[in-house]
Protein backbone atom coordinates (compact mmCIF):
# COMPACT_ATOMS: atom_id res chain seq x y z
CA UNK A 1 0.00 0.00 0.00
CA UNK A 2 1.67 3.47 -0.96
CA UNK A 3 1.80 6.17 1.78
CA UNK A 4 -1.58 8.21 0.00
CA UNK A 5 -3.52 5.06 0.34
CA UNK A 6 -2.18 4.41 3.88
CA UNK A 7 -3.04 8.57 4.81
CA UNK A 8 -6.62 8.01 3.23
CA UNK A 9 -7.66 5.37 5.20
CA UNK A 10 -6.15 6.73 7.83
CA UNK A 11 -8.05 10.23 7.37
CA UNK A 12 -11.26 8.25 6.49
CA UNK A 13 -11.03 6.45 9.90
CA UNK A 14 -10.81 9.71 11.65
CA UNK A 15 -13.53 11.14 10.11
CA UNK A 16 -12.23 13.82 8.60
CA UNK A 17 -12.71 15.40 5.40
CA UNK A 18 -10.00 16.65 2.75
CA UNK A 19 -10.78 20.33 4.04
CA UNK A 20 -10.98 19.57 7.85
CA UNK A 21 -7.40 17.28 7.38
CA UNK A 22 -5.65 20.51 5.72
CA UNK A 23 -7.04 23.14 8.16
CA UNK A 24 -5.48 21.22 10.83
CA UNK A 25 -2.40 21.03 8.46
CA UNK A 26 -2.38 24.58 7.90
CA UNK A 27 -2.25 23.96 3.90
CA UNK A 28 -4.74 23.70 1.08
CA UNK A 29 -7.47 20.46 0.46
CA UNK A 30 -5.93 19.88 -2.96
CA UNK A 31 -2.38 19.44 -1.43
CA UNK A 32 -3.88 16.44 0.54
CA UNK A 33 -5.34 15.28 -2.46
CA UNK A 34 -2.04 15.36 -4.35
CA UNK A 35 -0.20 13.43 -1.53
CA UNK A 36 -3.11 10.85 -1.69
CA UNK A 37 -3.19 10.53 -5.46
CA UNK A 38 0.92 9.74 -5.03
CA UNK A 39 2.60 13.17 -4.77
CA UNK A 40 5.49 13.76 -2.28
CA UNK A 41 4.92 14.87 1.10
CA UNK A 42 6.92 17.63 2.66
CA UNK A 43 8.90 16.99 5.88
CA UNK A 44 7.51 19.70 7.83
CA UNK A 45 3.97 18.52 6.69
CA UNK A 46 4.69 15.38 7.46
CA UNK A 47 5.49 16.19 11.07
CA UNK A 48 2.18 17.91 11.62
CA UNK A 49 0.36 14.90 9.93
CA UNK A 50 1.50 12.94 12.77
CA UNK A 51 0.37 15.28 15.61
CA UNK A 52 -2.72 15.04 14.10
CA UNK A 53 -2.80 11.35 14.00
CA UNK A 54 -0.65 10.27 17.31
CA UNK A 55 -2.77 7.33 17.48
CA UNK A 56 -1.18 6.03 14.20
CA UNK A 57 1.66 7.31 14.47
CA UNK A 58 4.03 3.61 13.66
CA UNK A 59 1.58 3.22 10.60
CA UNK A 60 2.54 6.47 9.15
CA UNK A 61 5.59 6.37 9.93
CA UNK A 62 6.38 2.62 8.41
CA UNK A 63 4.43 3.82 4.92
CA UNK A 64 6.21 6.93 4.71
CA UNK A 65 9.72 5.11 5.22
CA UNK A 66 8.79 2.70 2.45
CA UNK A 67 8.48 5.08 0.09
CA UNK A 68 11.47 7.30 0.71
CA UNK A 69 14.67 5.04 2.14
CA UNK A 70 16.12 2.15 0.53
CA UNK A 71 15.28 -1.44 0.87
CA UNK A 72 18.52 -1.86 2.20
CA UNK A 73 18.46 0.46 5.11
CA UNK A 74 14.88 -0.38 5.54
CA UNK A 75 15.38 -3.99 6.45
CA UNK A 76 17.57 -3.10 9.11
CA UNK A 77 14.76 -1.30 11.02
CA UNK A 78 13.15 -2.41 14.35
CA UNK A 79 11.28 -1.08 16.76
CA UNK A 80 12.73 -0.71 20.05
CA UNK A 81 10.49 0.50 23.34
CA UNK A 82 7.85 1.93 20.54
CA UNK A 83 10.39 3.69 18.72
CA UNK A 84 12.09 2.78 15.55
CA UNK A 85 15.45 2.29 15.26
CA UNK A 86 18.60 0.79 13.43
CA UNK A 87 19.91 -2.51 14.15
CA UNK A 88 22.62 -4.50 12.40
CA UNK A 89 21.87 -7.94 11.38
CA UNK A 90 23.46 -10.65 13.19
CA UNK A 91 23.24 -12.86 9.96
CA UNK A 92 23.68 -13.31 6.47
CA UNK A 93 23.07 -15.55 4.10
CA UNK A 94 26.36 -17.61 1.61
CA UNK A 95 25.78 -20.04 -0.79
CA UNK A 96 28.59 -22.66 -0.37
CA UNK A 97 29.51 -25.88 -2.90
CA UNK A 98 28.25 -29.03 -0.24
CA UNK A 99 29.39 -32.27 -1.00
CA UNK A 100 27.53 -35.29 0.60
CA UNK A 101 28.84 -38.01 2.75
CA UNK A 102 27.03 -40.97 3.18
CA UNK A 103 27.14 -42.10 7.19
CA UNK A 104 27.87 -45.87 6.09
CA UNK A 105 30.52 -45.30 3.66
CA UNK A 106 34.60 -44.65 4.46
CA UNK A 107 33.74 -40.73 4.84
CA UNK A 108 34.46 -40.24 0.90
CA UNK A 109 32.93 -37.19 -0.15
CA UNK A 110 30.68 -37.73 -3.33
CA UNK A 111 32.35 -36.24 -5.90
CA UNK A 112 29.70 -33.89 -7.15
CA UNK A 113 28.21 -31.42 -5.39
CA UNK A 114 25.21 -28.88 -5.07
CA UNK A 115 25.14 -24.91 -4.21
CA UNK A 116 23.65 -24.67 -0.65
CA UNK A 117 22.52 -21.52 0.48
CA UNK A 118 22.84 -21.41 4.17
CA UNK A 119 22.66 -18.75 7.31
CA UNK A 120 25.61 -17.82 9.05
CA UNK A 121 27.10 -15.24 11.44
CA UNK A 122 27.80 -11.66 10.13
CA UNK A 123 30.70 -11.81 11.81
CA UNK A 124 32.24 -15.24 10.51
CA UNK A 125 34.72 -14.15 8.03
CA UNK A 126 34.99 -16.55 5.23
CA UNK A 127 37.32 -18.06 2.75
CA UNK A 128 36.51 -18.49 -1.21
CA UNK A 129 37.97 -22.09 -0.45
CA UNK A 130 35.63 -23.07 1.78
CA UNK A 131 33.24 -25.15 1.56
CA UNK A 132 30.43 -27.54 3.51
CA UNK A 133 29.68 -31.05 4.09
CA UNK A 134 25.87 -32.48 4.31
CA UNK A 135 25.55 -35.74 6.05
CA UNK A 136 23.50 -38.72 4.64
CA UNK A 137 21.99 -41.19 6.66
CA UNK A 138 22.16 -41.86 10.93
CA UNK A 139 24.92 -44.36 10.97
CA UNK A 140 26.77 -40.84 12.64
CA UNK A 141 24.42 -39.94 15.42
CA UNK A 142 24.82 -38.83 18.25
CA UNK A 143 27.93 -36.72 16.85
CA UNK A 144 25.95 -35.51 13.53
CA UNK A 145 22.59 -36.37 12.44
CA UNK A 146 21.20 -36.78 8.77
CA UNK A 147 20.94 -33.33 6.72
CA UNK A 148 23.52 -31.78 9.48
CA UNK A 149 25.57 -29.27 7.08
CA UNK A 150 29.26 -29.14 8.24
CA UNK A 151 31.48 -25.75 7.23
CA UNK A 152 35.22 -26.98 6.25
CA UNK A 153 37.72 -23.94 6.76
CA UNK A 154 40.99 -23.83 5.71
CA UNK A 155 43.50 -24.41 8.63
CA UNK A 156 47.65 -23.75 8.96
CA UNK A 157 47.76 -26.01 12.12
CA UNK A 158 50.08 -28.57 12.13
CA UNK A 159 49.02 -32.44 12.35
CA UNK A 160 49.73 -31.93 16.38
CA UNK A 161 47.57 -29.51 16.80
CA UNK A 162 44.70 -31.24 14.76
CA UNK A 163 44.40 -33.88 17.33
CA UNK A 164 40.76 -34.67 17.96
CA UNK A 165 39.41 -32.52 15.14
CA UNK A 166 37.61 -33.67 12.21
CA UNK A 167 39.47 -33.02 8.96
CA UNK A 168 38.83 -33.27 5.29
CA UNK A 169 41.52 -34.85 3.69
CA UNK A 170 42.53 -35.71 0.05
CA UNK A 171 44.31 -39.04 -1.15
CA UNK A 172 44.60 -38.77 -5.03
CA UNK A 173 40.98 -37.65 -6.82
CA UNK A 174 39.02 -38.48 -3.11
CA UNK A 175 38.10 -35.99 -0.98
CA UNK A 176 37.73 -38.00 3.17
CA UNK A 177 35.96 -36.91 5.73
CA UNK A 178 38.29 -38.47 9.05
CA UNK A 179 38.91 -37.56 12.70
CA UNK A 180 42.38 -36.98 13.50
CA UNK A 181 44.14 -38.98 16.55
CA UNK A 182 47.96 -38.19 17.33
CA UNK A 183 49.49 -42.07 18.34
CA UNK A 184 52.66 -42.73 18.78
CA UNK A 185 53.70 -38.60 17.40
CA UNK A 186 52.36 -39.69 14.16
CA UNK A 187 48.51 -38.71 12.92
CA UNK A 188 45.70 -41.86 11.91
CA UNK A 189 42.89 -41.25 10.36
CA UNK A 190 39.66 -42.47 11.73
CA UNK A 191 36.19 -43.09 10.51
CA UNK A 192 33.64 -41.33 12.27
CA UNK A 193 31.42 -44.40 12.28
CA UNK A 194 34.28 -46.81 13.49
CA UNK A 195 33.62 -48.92 10.73
CA UNK A 196 36.46 -49.02 8.97
CA UNK A 197 40.31 -48.92 10.07
CA UNK A 198 42.21 -45.61 10.63
CA UNK A 199 44.90 -45.34 8.24
CA UNK A 200 48.39 -43.40 7.75
CA UNK A 201 49.44 -40.20 6.95
CA UNK A 202 51.41 -40.35 3.31
CA UNK A 203 53.41 -38.21 1.42
CA UNK A 204 50.05 -37.89 -1.41
CA UNK A 205 47.47 -36.53 1.24
CA UNK A 206 46.64 -32.91 1.21
CA UNK A 207 44.78 -31.28 3.92
CA UNK A 208 41.47 -29.48 2.56
CA UNK A 209 40.38 -28.27 5.85
CA UNK A 210 38.79 -29.31 9.36
CA UNK A 211 35.40 -28.36 10.22
CA UNK A 212 34.94 -25.97 12.10
CA UNK A 213 31.02 -25.08 12.08
CA UNK A 214 27.67 -26.26 12.26
CA UNK A 215 25.93 -24.66 10.16
CA UNK A 216 22.30 -26.42 9.58
CA UNK A 217 20.53 -29.14 11.67
CA UNK A 218 16.99 -30.97 11.47
CA UNK A 219 15.76 -30.31 15.25
CA UNK A 220 13.18 -33.54 14.32
CA UNK A 221 16.22 -35.85 14.07
CA UNK A 222 17.31 -35.78 17.38
CA UNK A 223 15.98 -38.14 19.74
CA UNK A 224 15.75 -37.75 23.26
Amino acid sequence: MSFGETLKNIRKKHKDSLATLAEKLGVAYSYIDRVEKGSAISEKIFTKLLEVYQEDEDELNLSYLEKTVPEVILDKLIYKNDKLTVTTPTMKAQKFKTYIVNSLGDGSLLSDYKIKELIIPMGLSLKKKNFCIEIEGDELEPIFYENDTLLIEETSESWQELNKKIVVIEKGDTRILRKVEIVNYEPLFFSLNNIYPPFPLDKEMKLLGKVTNLLNRNLEKIKF
